[in-house]
């Protein structure tokens, strides 16, 4: 408070009042006389002395990064929000996913690709986030297991709605029968606009992997992109059933290879948006 002569009850911070930014100059120079010529300070109801030279630089360094404080409070989460990207390592914790006879967990590949997407993403100058960044689930107290995965997935579909992304990626490894098929695809809810066109961004990245399979994106029903209403896809990484993919997925040259291609491919999707 700086007018105590009047005894005003005027906050320090001026920049949560409406005037807001545009009198807090104003205000702080009214502010800076009465210190350095008085050598008095108001903080909190009370007086303090001696000011020197550094302190009132100091005060003015704290004013302005309160006023930067506002500013970054003044931006509503839903505008934050649509310039995030949510990357969702498929299973996790209790849940598996595929597994082969050699131990080889799914669930640790979807986790270390994803956390190399987000890397990808972050040094291209995007903001992403992962529904989960270690080996865990959000299956509650679900007695079976068709309960639990419906728990946890719709935990993950909650954890989208909150933060309101552009973008969903689930990432996941495929398996088959007779160890035969491979390559990578990305697959989006049929019907949806959006997530075909993101699809079919991040397969046009994945077919450039040399001697990736040529596959397609396709359309199918998952629980997941059903449930979503931003743009959302699946990508399956590869077969872990196929000893060729198996080998490489384990491989992290080649891991940073597709992390590289489905960071490309949101990057190219969002950038057809504006």
């Amino acid at each position: 408070m700086c007018n105590e002569e009047k005894g005003a009850d005027r906050r320090l911070f001026p920049m949560f009042y409406p005037a807001g930014l545009r009198n807090i100059f104003k205000y702080e120079q009214k502010c800076l006389e009465r210190v350095y010529m008085r050598r008095v300070v108001w903080y909190a109801g009370k007086k303090y002395y001696r000011i020197v030279p550094f302190l009132v630089i100091g005060y003015m360094l704290v004013i302005f990064a309160a006023a930067l404080a506002g500013i970054t409070q003044a931006v509503s989460p839903t505008a934050m929000g649509r310039n995030l990207i949510v990357i969702d390592p498929g299973h996790g914790g209790y849940d598996p996913g595929a597994i082969t006879s050699q131990g080889i967990y799914e669930k640790d590949i979807n986790l270390a690709i994803s956390k190399k997407v987000k890397t990808k993403l972050a040094e291209s100058g995007m903001k992403a986030v992962l529904t989960r960044e270690d080996d865990r689930d959000y299956a509650g107290g679900g007695s079976s297991r068709k309960t639990k995965k419906q728990t946890d997935l719709d935990y993950r579909i909650s954890l989208v709605e909150g933060l309101n992304p552009e973008v969903l990626v689930s990432i996941h490894v495929n398996a088959s029968a007779g160890g035969n098929n491979s390559g990578a695809e990305a697959f989006y809810q049929e019907g949806s606009d959006q997530g075909k066109a993101l699809a079919e961004c991040v397969q046009v990245e994945l077919r450039k992997i040399p001697s990736m399979t040529k596959r397609v994106a396709k359309s199918g029903e998952f629980y997941l992109t059903r449930n979503t209403k931003v743009a959302a896809i699946i990508v399956e990484l590869g077969y872990l059933s196929n000893p060729v993919d198996r080998r490489k997925l384990l491989q992290n040259s080649y891991q940073d290879q597709l992390a590289n291609a489905i960071a490309a491919g949101i990057i190219n999707y969002l950038a057809g948006l504006k």
